[in-house]
């Protein structure tokens, strides 16, 4: 039986902070962000709880709506 992934915390806003070095949608840093494929689940629920905690009770921020596909444009005509 394999293991499900846990998915990436990144909400789509990737500014790092110059002052923190810490990404403004997420809350990690640079190598924590680069670091994330690689990691075993037991790793990522650790920094996820790092995160909730730099985060110091403040919500997270919303991804970011996909973007809208307009017609006429190849993707809006794929699958029908």
């Amino acid at each position: 039986m394999s293991q499900i992934d846990i998915p990436s915390p990144c909400v789509g806003i990737c500014i790092l902070e110059s002052d923190t070095g810490l990404c403004r949608g997420c809350w990690r840093s640079g190598a924590e962000i680069a670091d994330w494929p690689g990691m075993p689940n037991e790793a990522r629920m650790a920094l996820l709880a790092v995160l909730r905690a730099r985060r110091g009770g403040r919500a997270r921020p919303r991804k970011r709506p996909a973007r809208a596909r307009f017609a006429g444009t190849p993707e809006a005509n794929e699958g029908g």
